[in-house]
């Protein structure tokens, strides 16, 4: 292990790469490269004349944006003039844009900049104010989780999901909509089950739902063509009880209560026309972005069409940004066309990662949206 010489930057030599924490700042870095050895890192950091924060600081200056990720980087034989000098590689957010910028580590000199989509695949990072990490996320489609199949903990099936219930307002998939079958002998009934209850391994063939099979025969069921009101108080905390689920609301810092809630079906805001706040038909929704650990919807998949000139292209916004006045209606965005003509899409038949960390936060930060992670953990962090 060694130190740097500037006291506001900790470096621990690893055989396999670097570890950063940059003091001060809400940001750890891990950059896993395999051609980099302890020694090499160390050769590095005693021949440098600039330090990393320093570095950081540049490239943030140069390309006016926010780094969130850096590296050390040992001189090569061939390639560019950055890759024949030891050097840092500063990846900062600019405008929704991944801007790496290779900085000299004798002079400060910028050697190279270069735009990219995401960081390589051979590096790890994370970004993250308190505890909760992107590098954590998992990110499912609804239209792949609706009819996926569930089993009990002894590997048996007993149904498949049906639907998902959103709360838009707040971005939750509040319950999966399962039907038991012929398992329990429950006929055409659907079950509502809150997500915490819900596990989906990380094979994502299946979710798993612990509950024994005595126990699910006096659940709760209700006919599939006649939903029960999910906002009703009574009827939301008998069914979390039931599953021995903490209800969510309870632990949001507004006065939110399950009257207070709208649910709607998942199956019901894919395909919906998206309007601007002038009443314009803009496109519709084509799926809906999960992440099944936490019970979010961490994005809204749509289409804009002619009306950006955006072609088959498909655009990944916040749920935040939107506003779902109800079931049957229109969800409207609230944001300018301008803003929207410059948002980064992505080929309908080619879906980038959207768990990367570096797509999440750019995404967030472009539309002026705060991560749910990060209110997650304000609130672990208040009790």
């Amino acid at each position: 292990m060694f130190r740097a010489r500037v006291s506001s930057i900790v470096c621990a030599g690893l055989t396999m790469g670097v570890l950063c924490l940059v003091a001060g700042q809400a940001r750890v870095v891990f950059a896993e490269h395999p051609n980099v050895t302890v020694g090499q890192l160390q050769t590095f950091v005693d021949k440098a004349d600039l330090n990393m924060v320093e570095a950081i600081k540049r490239a943030e200056q140069h390309c006016n944006g926010k780094a969130v990720h850096a590296e050390v980087h040992t001189a090569h034989s061939t390639g560019s003039d950055a890759m024949k000098t030891n050097h840092f590689k500063i990846c900062c957010l600019t405008q929704g844009k991944v801007i790496e910028v290779c900085v000299d580590s004798r002079n400060g000199t910028i050697l190279a900049t270069a735009e990219s989509t995401s960081l390589p695949a051979t590096y790890r990072v994370t970004t993250t104010t308190t505890t909760t990490t992107t590098g954590s996320l998992r990110i499912q489609k609804a239209s792949d989780l609706i009819g996926k199949p569930v089993e009990n903990t002894r590997g048996e099936r007993l149904g498949e999901v049906q639907d998902l219930a959103i709360d838009p307002d707040r971005g939750r998939v509040v319950y999966g909509v399962l039907s038991f079958g012929g398992f329990l002998g429950m006929g055409e009934k659907w079950f509502a089950i809150p997500t915490g209850a819900l596990t989906l391994p990380d094979h994502a063939k299946h979710f798993v739902l612990g509950v024994e099979k005595d126990r699910l025969k006096t659940a709760t069921g209700f006919d599939k063509d006649r939903w029960p009101k999910m906002g009703d108080a009574t009827w939301g905390k008998g069914i979390h009880e039931f599953y021995g689920q903490r209800p969510y609301w309870m632990d949001e810092r507004d006065t939110a209560t399950p009257e207070g809630l709208r649910i709607q079906k998942a199956s019901d805001l894919i395909g919906a026309d998206v309007q601007n706040d002038r009443g314009e038909k803009i496109g519709d929704i084509k799926d809906l972005a999960i992440d099944p650990d936490r019970g979010r919807v961490v994005y809204v998949v749509m289409s804009f069409g002619g009306f950006l000139g955006a072609g088959d292209k498909l655009f990944a916004l916040p749920t935040g940004v939107l506003q779902m006045p109800g079931t049957g209606g229109p969800v409207v965005v609230k944001v300018e066309k301008d803003r929207l003509k410059n948002a980064r899409g992505f080929d309908k038949n080619q879906w980038p990662n959207l768990a990367d960390p570096v797509f999440v936060t750019s995404t967030y930060e472009y539309y002026g949206q705060r991560p749910y992670w990060t209110d997650d953990d304000r609130r672990r962090d208040d009790k």
